[in-house]
């Protein structure tokens, strides 16, 4: 019995050691004036949009360029 929860300690340990080093990687994406950095742990840590895609008639756009920006850091950072 205790060698089971020494183990199940263990894993513990090393499930919060990989946590800690896939916080450190982190990818930006750049798509169409939008910018967006992920962490390793899927976390979105900043997006940057460009000044000219912040107008009402843009907002399509930047709608579809935030998408597509988050899932390609989610395929990269996987």
């Amino acid at each position: 019995m205790l060698n089971k929860l020494k183990q199940f300690k263990d894993i513990r340990q090393q499930a919060k050691s990989l946590q800690s080093t896939l916080a450190e990687e982190t990818i930006t994406i750049k798509e169409s004036g939008v910018s967006l950095t992920m962490d390793g742990n899927l976390a979105v840590k900043s997006i940057d949009i460009d000044k000219d895609m912040l107008t009402p008639n843009k907002k399509e756009k930047l709608e579809k360029a935030i998408t597509k920006a988050f899932e390609e850091a989610m395929k990269k950072i996987q």
